[in-house]
């Protein structure tokens, strides 16, 4: 099955909020720091494109940086994103 680009888009930065949450706030590092530069670089080549949330692709255009994660302190869901790297960490460390 194909990814759409919007699919494409919406999932890297995604992915690039999860991974710097769980680096910056819980000392985690769950992708390689190649993996984590390289889809950085995805996300930067791609703001222009418009996700079905304007407001978040605003913010990602006006404060996303691909060369640090601290850009993740100032998302505008990230009581939502500490929430599931929590739940994310706990599921990892306490595995069924």
């Amino acid at each position: 099955m194909h990814q759409t680009e919007l699919e494409r888009v919406r999932q890297a930065r995604i992915c690039v909020a999860i991974w710097a949450v769980a680096y910056e706030f819980y000392a985690h590092s769950w992708v390689s720091d190649a993996k984590y530069d390289e889809t950085c670089k995805e996300v930067e080549c791609d703001l222009a494109i418009a996700t079905d949330k304007p407001k978040l692709d605003k913010w990602y255009q006006k404060n996303f940086m691909a060369h640090t994660g601290q850009w993740v302190h100032k998302h505008p869901d990230l009581k939502y994103l500490k929430q599931k790297v929590k739940h994310m960490i706990w599921l990892k460390e306490n595995p069924l």
